[in-house]
């Protein structure tokens, strides 16, 4: 049922959205430049990777301009990948590659909707944790990690609505285990309905 609304909902969005979808890229393109769209891996089902999409809204850099690989790094020891991951710099509130057009963006979610092609095609769902890194994976114990990807990631969810990356750890596996407990059709358009209400009111 649940992976039936998603299908109706990634299509239904994708029909109704794309002029709005097509304009946004436009303004992407003429103050930002080359590439329009971020590509970035992230853990989906089951563990297996995907590209995700999301409207650019950081300045250019090596990244952006790098060809996306799907890259695990399953191959690395977790003290390596620990060491990656205290490199890894994250988005704070008031970063300063966030350009103007993007924090217009990111305070509205806008520059998710293209993860509505990640939803159509079933990387993603509308409801679920969010996809993270590969490197993330440390910030989980193993058996947690193997749990949240039980299920498909998603465009939103009980973390996004309640703190979003405001949010500590504990604060978000606590928020995750509502859906991966209980992933009802109930739970589905109660979601939905809160994530409804934060982006009207342009709150985190």
């Amino acid at each position: 049922m649940v992976r039936f609304a998603d299908i109706v909902f990634s299509t239904l969005g994708l029909l109704f959205l794309l002029p709005f979808l097509l304009l946004i890229g436009l303004l992407i393109l003429i103050s930002m430049g080359y590439p329009v769209v971020f590509v970035q891996t992230r853990i989906g089902k089951g563990g297996r990777p995907f590209f995700i999409y999301k409207f650019r809204s950081m300045v250019s850099n090596s990244q952006n301009a790098k060809r996306p690989v799907l890259e695990t790094f399953d191959h690395l020891e977790l003290s390596e990948l620990k060491v990656l991951r205290d490199s890894f710099k994250t988005t704070k509130v008031g970063d300063s590659r966030i350009t103007i057009l993007g924090k217009t963006m990111r305070k509205y979610s806008l520059d998710e909707l293209p993860q509505l092609w990640n939803i159509l095609i079933g990387n993603m769902s509308v409801v679920g944790p969010r996809p993270d890194l590969p490197i993330q994976r440390v910030d989980y114990p193993k058996e947690y990690w193997i749990q949240r990807h039980a299920l498909r990631p998603g465009l939103t969810g009980f973390a996004q609505v309640n703190g979003r990356s405001m949010s500590t750890i504990k604060e978000r596996i606590e928020n995750e285990q509502l859906w991966l407990v209980e992933p009802s059709i109930g739970n589905y358009f109660k979601v939905i309905s809160l994530t409804i209400m934060r982006l009207t009111k342009g709150s985190n």
